[in-house]
């Protein structure tokens, strides 16, 4: 079809804001249990309970989110700014670890916000309200679209469609009235996109897709229209690049055998297009299936049929380019997740589907828009319009059943992974992380035993054996604690692993049996891995202490107190050593400045007191 600006008239607006108005809250119920989550998955550690900035809004937080452009300091990969202030604000509004709801509710707007503005893009595109709201329904109850609302860290993923959605309607919006102030809103709005997340890069390939269908604009002016957005993508590809290098580890294609790459290819664009159609067994972690090779089902299932699949979408040409150019649409705004990059360990994501899902429902909207009000279709009018109200009842109960019953899972951290070790029992990782949430729960028992498994499953997972020495140290068990964390000291170098963190760990139990010069010894490597991590200046600064090297132990609790000016513990620290060496009148002023960062803390006022006593009889 060629596109029609006669197609956009006025009197749909009423109709499209009543199925605005539906869509929204129909998406708002099927999601619904994720405001009651108090789930923390995977990254949610960096992006809320442990990240210093979320945790402290100001404006000093907000510019050290814009600034660290290459090395990110709370947040290891990619540069993305607007999602850490955006989760930031939540924190300021009343959002905590341990209340989830300000930032699910937050999540949730966008999500609906997200629906209603496909629905708006559809109906550009093809000017009838209803295929469009059709299209926004099935976007916004999709299965494959909750992990994005309910996980924490996803809110790059909202944030991004959001803008990215805004991008291309206002780029369409553009060609219908050739306004340049609507061509810098769209740039505008790709560079705020790029900016919550950068798997929005190929928003400026997916601009020429719809310049060739359905907008039958594409020629040389076009591509050459699109040169500033190449210019932030290229600009921004290697923001992103430079910096997931510096602080995780990523593989390039040229790393991996032709054949490997094929065959990852062959087999998510198979498992993506089931699971779109078909979205049961889904899970927020899919590993790669073992072995893969050919030999292997899906594997090969996956190639086979991308095979079929690709010669049927150029067969389809000789009727349409929709259908190609729809599966196009999918492919590329997929391919910076679809492992020819490798950043993270799982072969697909859920999350990965949120913006590509758009290219599915591209041929939806434009077959009803032809279907539902065509006069040269061989079914009756009245017919054709009530087969498409009962699919799409149909469809819709399905995918509001299914989302519904999938965000179940998430209530909390134990019962979520729980479910994706039923779905993945040979996933190391999911035992792992299963341990851990255990342990947050205090069943440790129980999480030794799931630490157990994941070595059993891979022997040679560093983290794990961390895992289990933190653990056992918790039951008293130091001996085997501290095997375990020399044993993942020993390992071969895991990129991911902490191992800072392991020395600081080890030195914590060699001090609990006294083995204060070794434990010494292991604070001065976690340091020297991270100068600025405190724990290990704190824990070495009590440990110099207790050998009344109280000058050494004072310069350390300084550097903590460089590091966190708010650490009313180590202020009354420092005080109590000064007290020590016979400067009372120093100690006094350490304890002024505990109270000056929370004046109701009863153990500065009492060592305080008792100073200013000691000082007065002097």
């Amino acid at each position: 079809m060629r596109y029609n600006k006669a197609k956009i008239v006025s009197s749909q607006v009423p109709t499209l804001i009543i199925l605005l108005v539906v869509v929204c809250v129909v998406v708002c119920i099927a999601h619904w249990p994720a405001l009651k989550s108090s789930t923390i998955f995977f990254d949610d550690d960096e992006y809320l309970v442990e990240n210093p900035l979320v945790q402290n809004p100001s404006w000093s937080s907000t510019k050290r989110f814009l600034v660290e452009v290459l090395s990110p300091s709370t947040v290891r990969g990619y540069y993305q700014p607007l999602a850490m202030i955006s989760l930031m604000l939540d924190y300021a509004a009343g959002g905590r670890p341990n209340e989830l709801r300000v930032f699910h509710r937050t999540s949730l707007g966008l999500h609906v916000i997200n629906s209603t503005l496909v629905i708006v893009f559809f109906y550009l595109l093809f000017g009838r309200c209803w295929p469009a709201a059709i299209a926004g329904l099935l976007f916004g109850l999709h299965p494959l679209t909750a992990d994005s609302v309910v996980w924490l860290a996803e809110r790059k993923t909202l944030l991004a469609g959001c803008f990215s959605l805004c991008s291309l309607i206002l780029y369409v919006y553009f060609v219908r009235r050739d306004k340049r102030k609507l061509y810098v809103l769209s740039l505008l709005a790709y560079i705020l996109a790029v900016l919550s997340k950068p798997t929005s890069l190929m928003l400026p390939f997916l601009l020429i897709l719809l310049d060739f269908w359905p907008l039958r604009r594409l020629s040389r002016r076009a591509v050459i229209e699109k040169i500033p957005f190449f210019v932030v993508f290229v600009f921004a590809a290697a923001v992103t690049f430079i910096s997931q290098r510096r602080l995780s580890p990523v593989g390039l294609a040229s790393d991996f055998s032709l054949i490997r790459t094929g065959l990852v290819l062959g087999h998510n664009i198979v498992f993506y297009a089931v699971k779109t159609v078909w979205p049961i067994h889904l899970s927020s972690y899919y590993p790669f299936p073992e072995p893969f090779t050919i030999s292997h089902w899906p594997v090969l299932a996956g190639l086979l049929g991308t095979c079929v699949l690709i010669m049927l979408l150029f067969l389809s040409l000789y009727k349409t380019r929709a259908l190609l150019t729809s599966w196009l649409f999918f492919f590329v705004a997929i391919l910076p997740t679809m492992q020819l990059v490798t950043f993270t360990d799982v072969i697909a994501a859920n999350r990965f589907m949120y913006l590509p899902l758009l290219g599915f429902l591209l041929p939806v909207a434009s077959f009803l828009s032809w279907f539902l009000y065509s006069r040269r279709a061989a079914l009756p009018l009245t017919a054709r319009r009530a087969a498409t109200l009962v699919a799409v009842i149909a469809l819709g109960c399905s995918e509001l059943v299914l989302t519904y019953g999938y965000l179940q899972n998430w209530r909390d951290t134990v019962s979520l992974y729980r479910y994706m070790v039923r779905l993945s029992p040979n996933s190391a990782k999911l035992h792992n992380n299963l341990g851990n949430a255990l342990m947050q729960l205090r069943e440790i028992n129980e999480a030794i035993e799931q630490y157990r498994i994941a070595i059993r499953l891979d022997p040679d997972y560093v983290r794990v054996h961390t895992n289990l020495g933190n653990a056992l140290g918790e039951l008293g068990r130091y001996d085997d604690a501290i095997e375990h964390y020399r044993t993942a000291l020993r390992m071969k170098p895991d990129p991911a692993a902490s191992y800072y963190k392991i020395h600081y760990n080890l030195a914590v139990v060699l001090a609990r049996q006294r083995r204060a010069d070794e434990a010494i010894d292991s604070c001065r490597e976690a340091i020297q891995l991270e100068p600025d991590f405190a724990p290990a200046h704190q824990q070495l600064g009590l440990l110099l202490a207790s050998q009344s090297r109280l000058d050494e132990a004072i310069d350390e609790f300084n550097i903590v107190l460089r590091m966190q000016p708010w650490n009313v513990q180590t202020c009354c620290q420092v005080g109590i050593l000064l007290e020590r060496q016979g400067k009372i009148t120093e100690a006094i002023q350490r304890y002024h400045q505990a109270l000056r960062v929370d004046p109701g803390n009863k153990r500065a006022r009492q060592l305080l007191e008792a100073a200013l006593a000691k000082q007065g009889n002097r």
